[in-house]
């Protein structure tokens, strides 16, 4: 190799780097040119590939989209195998512990798929390419016909991590329920899928580059942090709760303390509730007009059931073995507290809709649209009866003679 002044060699290197950030873009039209793809061992004719695509550009763009489906990207497995923990993981298994212990083997799951999937590897380096024509990229950006191409992969990209946060936002939700935690004030389950998703992202490069880099059960263990201290204990969901953090805070003390009564006496009033909270009955009656609204937020506070969405959660091919699994939880947490859940089945007043109606709801909503069962609203009336009851044999009964 001839030799070249330290000068000469730095401004070849600054060049490379310009050529890089300017025409990453028509490094990949190039690379993913009509030619080249078929010359590919098994690929179709030359022939072919001109009439199937009219340009790089379009190859570009079409294997994004190939890429950034949940099925190709691996997302549809990850949810599969996080659908099979927790199938095997959470029934019967209810100690806080082992809730925990369960999540953080779904989060180390998901970080190990990423070394198997081709959509990791192959759509960070489409994505890497396009990232100077991001509107957050600052610098120099490439040439208007690689940067349309460019924000065109952008936008794919985009349109895969928001499908996949909403359906991970919903499967957090649900593990959330069987933690009793919520978003902390001003945080949703979107912010906290997206901020764990970035930490398994950058865990994943910094692993590619080195494998030893950090324990897997660790990184799981960190992700997990994330979530939990931006989180606080409670239901996701009650309309009733007040958004300021002083009143939210009464109301949580007021909710708690009336589960505690329901454990030692059959139906506590109002009045005691509040005198066991040191607090005046209009102050209790701000939120709880009557007791039924109180019973109500005490089991919403136990199994936060409002808005969950069997379908998206996993996928609708495993809804049934989710809503079992659920139900199954509803059985011991109902079993736990017998008083409230008597009380809460006396279709006492209630100013909202009432809870195990939005969850009875829920579920014959998923089987009207995901089974042929004649009465989808009934059979899902009566899994939540035998829920309640206590009677798993029902619950697993019905589910079974349900199908798809």
């Amino acid at each position: 190799m001839a030799r070249v002044s330290k000068k000469a060699r730095e401004a070849l290197l600054e060049a490379g780097i310009d050529v890089l950030l300017a025409d990453a873009v028509s490094g990949l039209e190039r690379l993913l040119s009509r030619d080249q793809l078929a010359k590919r061992e098994g690929s179709p004719s030359r022939y072919t590939a001109y009439r199937a695509f009219d340009s790089a550009a379009t190859i570009v763009e079409e294997i994004a989209l190939w890429i950034n489906t949940t099925g190709r990207g691996g997302f549809d497995d990850v949810l599969r195998q996080l659908r099979d923990s927790y199938r095997e993981q959470t029934v019967g298994r209810r100690s806080l512990k082992e809730l925990v212990d369960t999540l953080k083997y779904m989060l180390k799951l998901n970080l190990q798929h990423q070394f198997s999937s081709p959509g990791t590897p192959a759509g960070w380096v489409i994505q890497s390419a396009a990232l100077t024509s991001s509107p957050q990229w600052q610098g120099k950006k490439p040439d208007d016909k690689q940067t349309e191409v460019g924000q065109r992969i952008i936008e794919i990209r985009k349109e895969f991590y928001d499908g996949m946060t909403e359906r991970l936002a919903e499967t957090l939700g649900m593990a959330m329920s069987q933690l009793g935690r919520r978003p902390k004030k001003g945080i949703t389950k979107e912010d906290l899928v997206i901020l764990m998703h970035s930490l398994t992202d950058g865990l994943a490069l910094r692993l590619f580059i080195d494998p030893n880099a950090i324990d897997l059960d660790l990184a799981a263990d960190a992700i997990y942090q994330v979530a939990w201290n931006l989180t606080e204990p409670g239901p996701d969901v009650d309309d009733r709760r007040p958004t300021d953090e002083t009143s939210a805070g009464l109301f949580d003390r007021i909710v708690d303390e009336s589960i505690r009564q329901w454990k030692r006496v059959p139906t506590p009033t109002l009045i005691e509730v509040a005198d066991a909270c040191e607090l005046e009955l209009d102050v209790v009656s701000i939120w709880f007009k009557n007791l039924g609204d109180l019973a109500d937020s005490a089991v919403r506070s136990l199994i936060a059931t409002q808005g969950i969405n069997f379908e998206s959660a996993i996928g609708p091919e495993h809804a049934l073995d989710i809503i079992g699994g659920f139900l199954g939880f509803l059985i011991e947490t109902a079993k736990a507290n017998p008083n409230l859940f008597q009380t809460v089945q006396q279709a006492l007043p209630v100013s909202t809709t009432a809870v195990l109606h939005e969850l009875a709801d829920s579920i014959g909503d998923c089987l009207a649209r995901l089974t042929r069962t004649r009465n989808p609203e009934e059979t899902a009336r009566r899994l939540v009866e035998g829920a309640l009851s206590g009677d798993a044999n029902i619950v697993h009964a019905l589910i079974d003679a349900v199908g798809y």
